[in-house]
């Protein structure tokens, strides 16, 4: 899924921008400083490192994105270009997706060691909060995905407010 590959960026010196808008280590609580440290565990390069969590959450993120449509609206016809077309509105369930992987290799990577960076303790505690908010990131996104594309093929909804 190359459309959503880079989307989004680990701020660092002289990255300033990103595509989504979003960066790892700046709208997550996750620094800068706790990456290089995994890097430097294993002597990796953080991009290359990067890339590596990028390939694994997204091949996830993908599969959640289907099921989670498939659980909304009892269909599921989402094509890669369909990921490509939304990637604005499915950034930040993406966001909360590559944090949760990123506390997955912290807690089980042979990159990390008990002086490199967080406690595996608090990595699970982490881990289990960015995968409560992506899937109430997620879900909010599929609706309003949806509700573009009913739009566009003319549905008319009446709404009707009931007063107490």
């Amino acid at each position: 899924m190359d459309c959503l590959k880079g989307f989004i960026l680990i701020k660092k010196e002289g990255t300033n921008t990103s595509p989504s808008g979003l960066f790892i280590n700046v709208d997550l609580p996750i620094t800068l400083d706790k990456l290089e440290r995994i890097k430097e565990a294993e002597k990796a390069d953080i991009d290359q490192m990067w890339e590596e969590i990028q390939d694994r959450a997204i091949k996830k993120f993908v599969i959640r994105v289907k099921l989670g449509y498939r659980e909304l609206f009892g269909i599921c016809n989402v094509a890669e270009s369909w990921f490509c077309s939304n990637k604005e509105n499915l950034a930040v369930p993406l966001l909360y997706y590559l944090g949760s992987e990123l506390m997955m290799e912290q807690m089980f990577s042979t990159r990390v060691n008990r002086f490199t960076t967080i406690d595996r303790e608090k990595a699970s505690d982490m881990k289990a909060e960015f995968d409560k908010e992506f899937n109430i990131q997620l879900k909010a996104a599929l609706e309003i995905i949806n509700a573009g594309n009913q739009q566009e093929s003319g549905d008319v909804f009446t709404y009707r407010e009931v007063l107490p």
